[in-house]
């Protein structure tokens, strides 16, 4: 079915485009929540980084070790977090949780049990930090890499990785001692 889906996606069929909007937009929308502090500019990224994706579905590269679904989101993760990053660069705004639903916090997991309160300090960060902290804590882009895509070099991407680090730690042991106080 997905290899259906990316060959319509290929002959610009709406039909195929909009079946892989529905599968992945979630999946989008949850990576560009890491990367954008307004919630309401995250949708405007998110569709920005579908519209790349159709235009350059033909660019996308099975890769047998992944699989096609593996592959697939390995592509939508790297046009997603360009997308994210380049917007975040000309448009970051100040931080607004207000008006967040609160599907939009629902962990990945059950074990996340301070996956809001670290989605919301992570938000805080200055983005340079956090494109460098998603970049390379969740999405697991190597240091070079982070370097070239944000145009820094390595020992500053490892700096600002470092100095977000401390942050979130320090937010998380604030967050313990005020819940255990």
């Amino acid at each position: 079915m997905l290899s259906t889906i990316i060959r319509g996606c290929g002959k610009k069929k709406r039909k195929y485009q909009k079946m892989l909007y529905e599968e992945y937009y979630e999946f989008a929308f949850k990576i560009v929540f890491r990367y954008i502090r307004s919630y309401s500019e995250v949708a405007d990224v998110v569709n920005t980084a579908f519209v790349k994706m159709l235009r350059t579905i033909h660019e996308f590269k099975f890769n047998v070790e992944n699989g096609l679904e593996g592959s697939l989101k390995e592509w939508v993760v790297t046009i997603v977090v360009s997308t994210a990053i380049e917007w975040s660069r000309w448009h970051d705004t100040e931080l607004n949780t207000d008006d967040v639903p609160q599907e939009n916090w629902k962990p990945e997991s059950s074990n996340d049990l301070l996956y809001k309160e670290l989605i919301c300090e992570l938000r805080r960060l200055p983005w340079i930090h956090r494109a460098v902290f998603n970049m390379h804590v969740i999405d697991g882009y190597a240091h070079d890499a982070i370097a070239e895509l944000l145009s820094i070099s390595e020992n500053e991407s490892k700096s600002k990785l470092c100095e977000a680090r401390a942050f979130l730690q320090n937010a998380v042991k604030k967050e313990f001692v005020h819940a255990c106080g």
